[in-house]
């Protein structure tokens, strides 16, 4: 079932995350680097993709987990074209956030499920979920579904956050 609602297909109903989208759709601009005046989102994305901005520039980008958009407006800074997906209705903050991408054809935001989504397998450069997959529920098969989109020699970029006093894993 589709619905379009407010220029964004909805692939689901985000009741069961209603407080990730309040959060998000509150604090909106809270985490984007042209927001707060850092680079915090930035050094995170190519420190841990090892990665430089020329890497994304004209690539096709599968971003699961978008949220507000914080990784959205790296990507789009650096020239790429974005597919962003969110299971809430933070995907309508990463809407406010991006409209003139939208607009220039560069953006496509989804609401979706990562464990049904409507895209067709290895059709993307790189495939993007920082700080999502431990809230799914079933980290191996989240990762066995992100690896169905990349292209033959695409990208899978992930993380999954640490219990331990460790950051990331």
């Amino acid at each position: 079932k589709i619905a379009i609602k407010d220029a964004i297909p909805r692939f689901t109903d985000e009741a069961y995350h209603s407080n990730f989208g309040l959060q998000w759709n509150k604090f909106s601009t809270v985490q984007l680097d042209s927001f707060n005046g850092s680079d915090e989102s930035e050094k995170r994305l190519l420190c841990q993709s090892k990665l430089y901005p020329d890497d994304f520039d004209g690539k096709t980008i599968l971003e699961v987990g978008a949220g507000n958009g914080r990784f959205t407006e790296i990507f789009l800074k650096y020239g790429a074209k974005v597919l962003a997906v969110d299971y809430s209705s933070a995907i309508d903050a990463n809407y406010r956030n991006h409209i003139k991408y939208i607009e220039e054809g560069r953006l496509l935001l989804i609401q979706g499920d990562l464990f049904n989504l409507p895209l067709t397998e290895k059709s993307f450069d790189i495939v993007f979920c920082y700080g999502v997959i431990q809230h799914t529920g079933n980290n191996q098969k989240a990762i066995s579904e992100l690896s169905k989109f990349p292209k033959n020699k695409g990208r899978l970029l992930m993380d999954i956050y640490s219990i331990s006093i460790k950051h990331f894993n």
